[in-house]
């Protein structure tokens, strides 16, 4: 829309929303992609969005300013040429992509995850997390009443980013991550740097279905060259002596059950069973 959205309740969208201003009274949920083009909410310059309840967004969260009272933020990302304001006992999420807040973010604790990187002039907050690929610069940090963040405080989160590992899943591996901060004057600049990597559990199932394939085919095609051909031979052989016509189908029965576990690293389980054929004797 090129006008304002106002809503009394709940707002679910599959995919995003366009609006000059957008006011919700209940929860939000815009389900884009963060790869979507446009904007999940209030992309049009100038434009404010205000919300009480929680948010969700999977793509881009973009507006003037941002206002979230009564509930949570998550979102891929968020880029606001103003304020971005929770309550202070509310937690702002980002999950991907690069936020950036020209003004003041103020929020009870800011996490972010996955490969989500945070650009903030003003963030007042009482803790952030870290749990992935994630780089942070924070111009001017305090906490939620005002009150820089002291030595003991900066100590204690230099301290829990050195305790944790941040994992980051690929397609076949998962990579790991070490954060590090270095506080200078009343700002904080907030690194992520690979530090191992390590091959998925899930990326086995490369190798576990093709041989599992591989291997209901190589024993089907036994199946038909040793027992299937013995069989329909005999039966064509028998149906030949009894006097049987050229034309007639006669029934044969080739049938086998196995076991097979196929190491790869882990396995494959594999069991199989036999079928019922039907030969012409004139073949």
């Amino acid at each position: 829309t090129n006008g304002a959205l106002k809503a009394q309740g709940d707002v679910v969208a599959t995919g995003g929303i366009s609006a000059k201003s957008v006011a919700v009274k209940g929860n939000l949920i815009a389900n884009s992609p963060a790869s979507a083009a446009l904007y999940a909410m209030a992309r049009a310059a100038g434009g404010d969005f205000t919300a009480t309840g929680n948010v969700n967004v999977g793509g881009v969260l973009k507006a003037n300013k941002i206002t979230v009272t009564g509930g949570d933020l998550t979102a891929g990302s968020v880029s606001a040429t103003n304020d971005v304001t929770l309550d202070n006992d509310k937690k702002l999420t980002l999950t991907s992509g690069s936020s950036n807040v020209s003004g003041t973010l103020t929020a009870g604790k800011v996490a972010l995850t996955g490969t989500s990187n945070l650009t903030v002039n003003n963030l007042k907050t009482n803790d952030i997390t870290v749990a992935g690929a994630n780089n942070i610069s924070i111009t001017n940090l305090t906490d939620a009443s005002g009150a820089v963040w002291d030595a003991a405080k900066q100590a204690t989160f230099n301290s829990s980013l050195a305790s944790q590992k941040n994992y980051v899943d690929g397609a076949i591996f998962k990579n790991e991550y070490k954060a590090t901060a270095v506080f200078s004057g009343t700002g904080v600049s907030i690194t992520s740097i690979k530090s191992g990597s390590e091959v998925r559990e899930q990326s086995k199932s490369l190798v576990e279905t093709q041989m599992a394939s591989m291997a209901l085919t190589n024993g089907s095609a036994d199946l038909v060259a040793g027992a299937g051909y013995t069989n329909a031979a005999q039966a064509v052989k028998e149906a030949k002596e009894s006097g049987s016509a050229a034309s007639a189908m006669v029934p044969y029965a080739a049938a086998n059950y196995g076991s097979l576990r196929q190491e790869s690293g882990s396995y494959v389980d594999r069991t199989r069973t036999g079928d019922i054929w039907y030969h012409k004797p004139t073949l």
